[in-house]
């Protein structure tokens, strides 16, 4: 224990922790700073975002989610449009179908919710629980067709 002591006093140990590292290797932000320089890397990429949520930006239509977060909650509305959050929020879809003013029925069923599946790649995992609607069936038809370098993967 000693030794440990006389180690951090001289400088010699590092303070980051090993999932400090973890978030560096695959560009997370972990500080307001880094977010910041990510949404800035999003928008040279992606375009201008088109709202704002909790701090996060929204994007419509981004091209790639390579400056995105891991499991970063997205919102699709009937005709293909595709509204993906930078990060994860202390938000819900619902929230942002609010504030993207693309739902008007309490049962929100005119937006389809989506969660990315992982960090790499571009998977993502419809969350909806009508998934056997017709109407819900054409809007992710339209999604699939609108944006084939992304993955939509069904829960059923």
């Amino acid at each position: 224990m000693i030794k440990l002591l006389d180690i951090i006093r001289e400088g010699a140990y590092d303070a980051q922790g090993v999932g400090d590292k973890v978030y560096e290797k695959f560009h997370i932000p972990t500080d307001m700073a880094n977010l910041k320089a990510m949404a800035e890397l999003q928008r040279q990429e992606n375009g201008k975002p088109v709202t704002k949520i909790d701090g996060a930006y929204i994007f419509l239509n981004p091209k790639s989610l390579k400056y995105f977060g891991k499991f970063i909650r997205a919102v699709a509305d009937k005709h293909g449009n595709l509204y993906v959050a930078q990060r994860d929020g202390d938000f819900i879809h619902h929230d942002m179908s609010q504030i993207l003013g693309i739902t008007s029925d309490q049962y929100d069923t005119e937006f389809i919710r989506l969660i990315r599946i992982s960090h790499t790649g571009n998977n993502f995992r419809d969350v909806s629980d009508y998934w056997d609607t017709h109407e819900h069936a054409k809007a992710i038809r339209a999604l699939r067709e609108k944006h084939p370098n992304f993955n939509f993967i069904s829960q059923y």
